[in-house]
């Protein structure tokens, strides 16, 4: 599965979900799945921008200082 570029994230009910993930080799995917337990996003870089509220922009996450020790991508 290519990495996903885009993801909006909303809250339900004091719960976040992952509502939509775009890539550039398909279409955005429209679902509801709980962010606990999405595997195909960036969890780290998530919870930083939850507690931030700010939003960020990554142009490359292989050299980006938290995305490229995290776990949960394959950034290979």
């Amino acid at each position: 599965m290519p990495e996903p570029i885009g993801i909006l994230l909303m809250l339900h009910e004091d719960r976040w979900f992952v509502e939509t993930v775009a890539t550039l080799d398909r279409s955005a995917r429209v679902e509801s799945i709980a962010l606990s337990s999405s595997t195909e996003i960036p969890h780290s870089q998530i919870y930083s921008i939850k507690r931030s509220r700010q939003p960020i922009v990554i142009v490359d996450a292989v050299i980006h200082p938290t995305l490229a020790t995290d776990t949960s991508l394959s950034l290979n």
